[in-house]
């Protein structure tokens, strides 16, 4: 299991600091107990076509299991950055072709569709997420209406830029 923690470290700030980065210890978000710290393990991510950093992840364990803690701009099991995932999955929203993005990531066109593919997946889950985040910051339950890849990244109506509301 991975627990994902929020961090304002980018991706060579966090290789820079290697093992001395400073992770917070979380509960168990299974048993709510406080977990320990237990070891590290190495992963790699990739920021660019040609940017490959490994890094180290901290584990913690709990009295049932060990989790990952991952830094904010790590995916489970995706060799690439959320930024990267995000900025594609956004332009596609946009109306760009999948391919076309693709080449622009010097990427295989498989890993951009599997991408799209799951964002496809879960983007009304992602949609209804954001307004109820909305509603938990004492903001108006906003209307969600419009395809929900564009709804979930910002781009139908409830975002800033409007455009096209498609997956290519």
């Amino acid at each position: 299991m991975a627990i994902v923690w929020p961090t304002e470290l980018d991706v060579d700030m966090y290789v820079a600091a290697g093992r001395e980065v400073v992770v917070p210890r979380p509960d168990c978000p299974r048993c709510r107990q406080p977990m320990s710290f237990w070891g590290w393990y190495e992963r790699d991510v990739r920021v660019s076509a040609e940017v490959i950093h490994r890094l180290s992840v901290r584990r913690a364990r709990c009295y049932e299991r060990t989790h990952a803690l991952l830094p904010g701009f790590l995916t489970w099991g995706r060799l690439d950055a959320v930024e990267v995932i995000g900025s594609a999955v956004e332009t596609m929203c946009a109306g760009t072709g999948m391919r076309r993005v693709a080449e622009g990531l010097s990427l295989a066109h498989t890993t951009v569709r599997d991408w799209r593919r799951r964002f496809a997946r879960r983007a009304e889950l992602l949609a209804v997420g954001f307004s109820r985040f909305c509603v938990a910051v004492g903001d108006l339950a906003p209307r969600l209406f419009g395809r929900p890849e564009a709804v979930a990244v910002g781009g139908g109506p409830l975002g800033v830029g409007g455009g096209p509301t498609t997956l290519r």
